[in-house]
């Protein structure tokens, strides 16, 4: 995975600027906080018709749709995570052990 920028705290109070101290681009500070943390997460291309990516951070499984929406799974373990990623239908692994179970 490549290196993450380093995210400052946003400044408060007296002196405190506005926008330029902001690393992220506009449409993650603009989007849901699913999907930003899905830009920092490595996204693994799946074969599916309604699937379009995957990924894994350690304890959340992202599932990007092919609608181009993210959703997070938290407390997925990993090996459903490698489940997906060696299935022979991905979508019929997501809906029978991850849908509906996590989150």
């Amino acid at each position: 995975m490549a290196d993450l920028p380093q995210l400052k705290p946003k400044p408060t109070g007296r002196g405190a600027t506005k926008q330029a101290d902001n690393p992220l681009p506009d449409f993650l500070r603009l989007a849901s906080k699913e999907v930003a943390m899905s830009y920092y997460v490595e996204m693994i291309r799946v074969s599916s018709r309604a699937i379009r990516a995957i990924g894994y951070d350690g304890s959340t499984l992202y599932v990007e749709f092919e609608t181009g929406k993210t959703y997070p799974h938290p407390g997925v373990p990993y090996y459903h995570f490698e489940g997906l990623v060696h299935a022979s239908s991905v979508g019929a692994y997501y809906n029978e052990h991850i849908r509906g179970k996590y989150r």
